[in-house]
């Protein structure tokens, strides 16, 4: 069927083309002509969410079988595999809110195995109930319908899981963090936010309420506020300089014992977190993904050697299954000189490589890299290799010295040395691209060699193309 097939036949009113186009329009049909513009446009956005989400779930449903992740799961069960993989494609998606490079598929069997547990454990506990708009309706009618004190009206949606399972399981947890305020301060001003809310048309994530609306605020009190980071396994944002990991520490419970303990740390992001120890020595752990999590001890140092510690051994951890560890040099070792002897010449390298590369005041004052710069260095460091994305998991010190040389990173191929104005024009560069396109080593040699001709050669493709000028 062809476009004018398609339209609908022009009713005539016996006026003239040119009284009909400028008689005036009502607001109302400005209005409606609007509201269908956004229709088409909100249709044309989703069917693209929605092509790419399935695009992702034959990808990773592809990668869950090559690995023999779902062998362990009962394929009898109705959530398998459709539930548990649009789990895992949320869970990537909500993973690239910050890290816009995030691929599930790229990540060690061993993440992946434990990620695709976790999900399916939740799958089980939700059941992932779709709600239909009547179901929608009747619950608007229904709390409509009740009174009293909105604690009251959450007691009662909560009495009817059977009715409103999604509505239900949402008032479970804002109870929980009713029940979790046990000091008056904190327990009137969690009942003043949730008073604030409109749950006519539905209840609150109660993750994003916790993120945005508790952790956020410093009127709660610390305990609180860790008790719910705890409860919902976030990441305490208040931590985010070595300073503040000592501070934190210091924190003591209504006994006068330690806070934060082996059994309940404090997050200092999605794989760190800290505790004191029953002789009140202090340590950060650091999960690596290999069944193996570092432990670093913090002891009297500086708020800065602190901080750098901790965010060393975050950028190692995040990066060590990519083979890429060796971006401050192969004369540091991560493990042995600045976990633990932390050499003070190093230490300084350190500092001012991280600056390069992350730019701001990282590698100085202390503060902790973040999630979704670590990532940035995983990308980063593509640029460095010749293989691009294609050199995870290469471990060939010598080529990755020599790419490193050849970008100009090491003058002379000296590896104590790094050319850190060269260093930080290269990740300025990476910034550029970040999230977009395939890392391109050649690329980022010829936009060096513009820059620094006297100290970054043009090496392979590279000198081919300007041998033949």
């Amino acid at each position: 069927m062809n476009f004018d097939e398609r339209a609908a036949p022009v009713e005539t009113t016996g006026e003239s083309s040119e009284e009909q186009s400028s008689a005036p329009r009502s607001i109302e049909d400005i209005a409606d002509e609007r509201a269908d513009q956004q229709q088409i446009i909100s249709q044309v956005s989703k069917a693209e969410q929605a092509e790419h989400d399935a695009d992702r779930q034959s990808a990773i449903s592809e990668h869950l079988i090559r690995i023999g992740c779902l062998e362990e799961f009962d394929w009898d069960h109705p959530a398998i595999p459709d539930g548990l993989v649009d789990r895992l494609v949320a869970f990537e998606a909500d993973k690239r809110e910050t890290r816009p490079t995030y691929d599930l598929t790229s990540k060690p069997d061993l993440i992946v195995n434990k990620i695709a547990q976790n999900e399916w454990e939740a799958l089980l506990k939700s059941e992932d109930v779709n709600v239909s708009k009547e179901e929608k309706n009747s619950y608007s009618e229904f709390y409509e319908s009740l009174s009293g004190s909105t604690f009251e009206k959450l007691e009662a949606i909560a009495a009817k899981a059977d009715e409103f399972p999604e509505e239900a399981a949402h008032v479970a947890a804002f109870l929980e963090m009713r029940d979790l305020a046990t000091t008056p301060e904190d327990a009137q001003r969690f009942a003043a936010k949730v008073n604030a809310l409109d749950l006519s048309g539905g209840i609150p994530d109660p993750v994003m309420f916790v993120e945005t609306a508790i952790l956020v605020d410093d009127n709660f009190s610390d305990s609180y506020r860790e008790a719910i980071a705890q409860k919902f396994d976030l990441p305490n944002p208040r931590v985010k300089t070595g300073g503040q990991v000592d501070q934190t520490l210091d924190a003591r419970d209504e006994n006068g014992k330690p806070l934060y303990t082996a059994d309940h740390p404090v997050a200092i992001g999605d794989d760190s977190y800290a505790y004191e120890n029953p002789d009140g020595s202090r340590v950060v752990v650091v999960d690596t993904g290999d069944g193996r999590p570092r432990t670093i001890p913090i002891g009297n140092e500086s708020d800065n050697k602190r901080g750098l510690k901790i965010s060393l051994a975050k950028i190692w951890a995040r990066n060590e299954w990519d083979g890429a560890t060796d971006f401050f040099g192969e004369s540091v070792d991560i493990e042995t000189d600045i976990l633990f002897q932390a050499d003070p010449q190093k230490l300084t390298k350190v500092s001012n490589t991280m600056n390069a590369i992350l730019g701001g005041n990282r590698g100085f004052d202390g503060v902790i890299v973040q999630d979704n710069e670590v990532d940035f260095i995983g990308w980063f460091n593509q640029f460095t290799s010749t293989k691009g994305d294609a050199a995870i998991g290469d471990f060939d010190k010598v080529t990755a010295l020599e790419n490193r040389t050849n970008l100009g990173f090491h003058p002379d191929g000296n590896p104590n040395e790094i050319d850190y104005e060269v260093l930080r024009a290269a990740a300025n560069f990476a910034k550029g691209q970040y999230g977009s396109g395939e890392p391109n080593y050649f690329t980022l040699q010829k936009h060096l060699n513009d820059l620094f001709p006297d100290r970054v050669p043009l090496t392979g493709q590279n000198a081919e193309a300007h041998a033949s000028l």
